[in-house]
């Protein structure tokens, strides 16, 4: 018998601060940071559950939504006006096997 996914049944306030982190991380990350390195900064900027487990969670969870933000970003985007503009997600030295 298979087993029905249970949908995630977080707290309004927690998606709020993992969608913040997230956002950060991809923002530190298009700056040329280290799993390591990113981890360090947002603990410094107070985020809370900033450990390089979750900071690879977060890459991984990101690298799941990539096609959906590849393809929001393409139909918000006219190619006639910006025709070299494409979407890559930015993971330095191969993102989250540090």
């Amino acid at each position: 018998m298979k087993k029905k996914l249970r949908q995630s049944q977080d707290k309004p306030q927690t998606k709020l601060r993992v969608q913040s982190r997230r956002t950060r991380l991809m923002k530190l990350f298009a700056e040329g940071k280290t799993v390591r390195q990113a981890a360090k900064q947002l603990k410094a900027e107070g985020y809370q559950a900033a450990s390089r487990t979750t900071v690879g969670a977060d890459l991984q969870a990101l690298a799941r939504e990539a096609p959906g933000l590849r393809s929001e970003v393409a139909s918000a985007i006219s190619r006639k006006r910006a025709p070299e503009l494409c979407f890559v997600p930015a993971y330095q030295d191969g993102g989250c096997d540090e």
